[in-house]
C-alpha cells in the first residue's frame, strides 16, 4: 500500500490499483480475495524485467530461447490479470529490444500503433497513462531529429560529391594501363601501348578522360572529343561530335553525353549498346564491355546492350534489371556488371555478385570490374577520404586500408587506382607492364574553370578563323572560276588571260600552259 493506505502499489512498475480493483480482479480470477494474486504479479514482472535486462542485443528475436522465457513472465500475468497494463508495456520492451521501461523515450521506432502500446494505454490508470503517452512524445521526438540528421548526411554527402566530381574524370584505368590528366589539360599515360593507347602526348585543352578495351577518350574544353587506340570497331570516330559534356569508354564503343541531355555512340553495336537514340534528360553514362548506361534526372537508371559473362573460351550474355532502382546519382559498369550509388552513400548492383555491400554507409564514388572468371569487384571512395572494396583479391592484388585523402577512383580486372588531394596517384595491383610507375606524376587533378574558359573561347575563336578562312578561299575560288570563264569567252589563256599561241597550238604565249 501506499503512504495513504488507499492503493496498492507494484514493486515491479510502480502502478497504483485501487484496493477496491485488486480485491474485484482477485474474485474474478479466482473467486476469493487473496493477496497471492498481487504477490504472483509483482514476482513475474521483476523476473520479466530481470530476463530482459540479461539478454544480448542479439537474442531480442522470437526464435531465441531467451526471448521466449522474458516473453512467458509477461504472459503469465495477463493470465492473471489481462487489464494489467505494464504486462504490455514488458512486452513491448521485449518487441522493441529494449531492456529497461523507462528507456522506451530513447528508441526512434514508432510505437503508436504498436498493439501492445494500445492495449497498456487502454487499461493504464490516469497516471501511468501520461507516464506512457511521455515515452511516445520523446519517441515522435526522437523520430523527427534522426529525420533531421539524416537529411544533413544526404545533403553533406551530396557536397563532398559535388566537390569530388571535378576529380572522378581525372584518372582512368585500363586493364594495362593508367592515364591521368594533369592540370594543364595535358594527358600522361602508362602501361601497354600495343595499340597506341598511350600516344596522347599532343593532347591539349582535355578537362576529362575514359578508358577501356584498348583505346582512350579525352574530351576537351570546346567539347570535342579525341581517342587514339584500338579502332577496329570504329570507336575511335568521335570526330564529328560536338557539345559534348562527358564521356564514356565502353569494350568496343564509345559513348559521349550531350549538353542537351541526349547521349550519342560509336563503335560495335552487336548487343545493342549502342541504341541510345531515344534517350533523353540523362546527366550521367557509364559503358561496360557490351552495355551502356544512363543516369536520368530523376535518379532512375536506363541501360542498353546485355551483360557479358564467359562460358569456357565463349561468351554468354544477360541482360540487366535496373527497373527497381531509384534515389541513383552515380553509376558504373565492367563487362559484367553494373553498379549504382543512391543518395544516401548506399550501393546497389546488377549482374555477377561481387560481395556484400549492404552495409557500405557514406559512398561518394564507385568503381567497378570484372575478369573472365566472372569474378567482379567493386571499390567505394568514402565521404572521409577512405576506400573500400568487396570481392576484391588482396593476397593478389593489394590492400587500399591504408589509403588516405583520396578523391577520386578507378578500377580494372587487375588493379585500383586512387587520386590524392595533392595531386599524386597511388595504385595496388599486378604491375606486368610497369603501370604503377606513377610515383612521378605530379598535378594530376581538374583544370580550373578558368583555364576551361579561356580553352573554349579560344577554341571558339580559332573556329571563326577557319571558318572566314574557309569561306574567303571559297569566295577566291569562284572568283578566279569567273575571271578563268571570261578569259576563255575572249579567246584568251584560262590561266592566266595571256594571248594564246598560233593556229595549231592552245599554248600561251605568257604561261606556257595549254588551254
Amino acid at each position: 500500500m501506499d503512504a495513504s493506505g488507499e492503493f496498492a502499489v507494484c514493486d515491479a512498475c510502480g502502478m497504483k490499483h485501487t484496493k477496491d480493483r485488486v480485491k474485484a480482479k482477485a474474485q474474478e480470477i479466482t473467486g476469493t480475495v487473496t493477496v497471492s494474486n498481487i504477490a504472483n504479479i509483482e514476482s513475474l514482472m521483476k523476473r520479466g524485467y530481470m530476463a530482459l535486462e540479461d539478454m544480448k542485443s542479439d537474442e531480442f528475436n522470437p526464435i531465441y530461447t531467451p526471448w521466449k522465457r522474458t516473453a512467458e513472465y509477461f504472459d503469465k500475468v495477463l493470465d492473471i490479470d489481462p487489464e494489467y497494463s505494464p504486462a504490455y508495456v514488458g512486452k513491448l520492451c521485449l518487441e522493441l529490444g529494449v531492456q529497461k521501461e523507462e528507456m522506451l523515450g530513447d528508441i526512434n521506432k514508432p510505437i503508436s500503433e504498436n498493439s501492445n502500446f494500445q492495449k497498456a494505454l487502454r487499461f493504464a490508470d490516469t497516471d501511468y497513462r501520461a507516464k506512457l503517452e511521455g515515452y511516445n512524445k520523446s519517441i515522435q521526438e526522437n523520430i523527427e531529429e534522426e529525420k533531421r540528421q539524416e537529411q544533413k548526411r544526404i545533403a553533406d554527402l551530396a557536397d563532398i560529391r559535388k566537390k569530388n566530381a571535378r576529380f572522378q574524370n581525372c584518372i582512368s584505368v585500363g586493364s594495362l594501363n593508367i592515364f591521368g590528366l594533369r592540370a594543364d589539360g595535358t594527358v600522361v599515360a602508362i602501361g601497354d601501348n600495343k595499340n597506341g593507347q598511350c600516344n596522347t602526348r599532343s593532347w591539349r585543352d582535355i578537362v576529362a578522360i575514359s578508358t577501356c578495351g584498348g583505346h582512350i577518350v579525352g574530351l576537351k574544353a570546346d567539347g570535342t572529343v579525341v581517342t587514339v587506340g584500338n579502332n577496329k570497331e570504329g570507336q575511335c570516330n568521335t570526330g564529328s561530335w560536338r557539345d559534348i559534356v562527358a564521356i564514356a569508354a565502353g569494350g568496343n564503343h564509345t559513348v559521349g553525353l550531350k549538353a542537351d541531355g541526349t547521349v550519342v555512340t560509336v563503335g560495335n553495336n552487336k548487343e545493342g549498346q549502342c541504341n541510345t537514340g531515344s534517350w533523353r534528360d540523362i546527366v550521367a553514362i557509364a559503358a561496360g564491355g557490351d552495355h551502356t548506361i544512363g543516369l536520368k534526372v530523376d535518379g532512375t537508371v536506363v541501360v542498353v546492350g546485355k551483360s557479358q559473362r564467359h562460358r569456357g573460351l565463349a561468351f554468354e550474355y544477360f541482360e540487366f534489371d535496373v527497373s527497381r532502382w531509384r534515389d541513383i546519382v552515380g553509376v558504373s559498369s565492367s563487362s559484367s556488371n553494373i553498379v549504382g550509388l543512391k543518395k544516401d552513400g548506399t550501393v546497389v548492383y546488377d549482374g555477377v555478385y561481387c560481395g556484400y555491400t549492404e552495409d557500405w554507409r557514406d559512398i561518394v564514388t564507385i568503381a567497378t570490374s570484372s575478369d573472365r572468371n566472372n569474378c567482379g569487384h567493386i571499390v567505394g571512395l568514402k565521404a572521409d577520404g577512405t576506400v573500400v572494396a568487396v570481392e576484391y583479391n588482396e593476397e593478389l592484388l593489394g590492400n587500399t586500408g591504408s589509403w588516405r585523402d583520396i578523391v577520386a577512383i578507378s578500377t580494372s580486372s587487375y588493379h585500383i587506382v586512387g587520386l590524392k588531394t595533392d595531386g599524386t596517384v597511388v595504385a595496388v595491383g599486378h604491375n606486368a607492364n610497369g603501370q604503377f610507375n606513377t610515383e612521378n606524376w605530379r598535378d594530376i587533378g581538374p583544370v580550373s574553370e578558368e583555364k576551361r574558359i579561356e580553352w573554349k573561347r579560344r577554341a571558339e575563336q580559332e573556329r571563326i578563323e577557319k571558318q572566314r578562312r574557309e569561306k574567303q578561299e571559297w569566295e577566291e575560288q569562284v572568283q578566279r572560276a569567273n575571271q578563268s570563264k571570261s578569259w576563255q569567252e575572249q579567246g584568251l589563256c584560262r590561266y592566266c588571260g595571256g594571248q594564246i599561241g598560233g593556229l595549231f597550238t592552245k599554248k600561251c604565249k605568257s604561261c606556257g600552259k595549254e588551254n
